[in-house]
This record gives C-alpha cells, structure tokens and sequence, in this order.
C-alpha cells in the first residue's frame, strides 16, 4: 500500500531535520521545536513536490506562511493528486 500524504511530508521532515517521526507532530512549529533553518524548509518543499503528485509549485510566499506541520500537510494535500482507485 502506497504511502498517505501526511507519512510522506512525515518522512521527508524527519529525513531534512534529522529528527525522528515519533519526536513531532501537527502542532510543531518548524523554527520553534524543529529549529528549521530557512534553506531546510526550501529543501523540505523541494522534496515534496517531488514525491507528492500534483505539487509542482509551492511560493515562497506561501512557504513562510505555513508555520506547523499541520498547516504544511493541509495546504499540501489540498493541492495533492487524489490517488486513482484501483
């Protein structure tokens, strides 16, 4: 079974931040519990618009807007492919 959206961003912040999936969740704050420098969140989006169909963009604008993990999961499954059922 293919990943869900959120386990995918899940791994890809554990993966940039080098912190594990257990130690945060919605409410984290990427600079305020994650420490997430500005290039890590630039690396965090890169990753998702390449495993994450139908992301082809996310602004810089947006980007700085999107201050937790939830708020990163809810705008990227928003603009996420729905997967075809089989």
């Amino acid at each position: 079974m293919a990943e869900s959206v959120s386990d995918t961003i899940q791994n890809i912040i554990a993966t940039v931040t080098r912190v594990d999936t257990d130690e945060f969740d919605g409410d984290t704050h990427f600079q305020d519990d994650l420490d997430v420098a500005s290039l890590q969140i630039v690396e965090i989006a890169e990753l998702t618009m390449q495993e994450v169909d139908g992301v082809v963009e996310i602004p810089d604008d947006d980007l700085v807007e999107l201050e937790t993990v939830a708020d990163f999961t809810a705008y990227v499954e928003e603009r996420a492919e729905p997967k075809a059922a089989n």
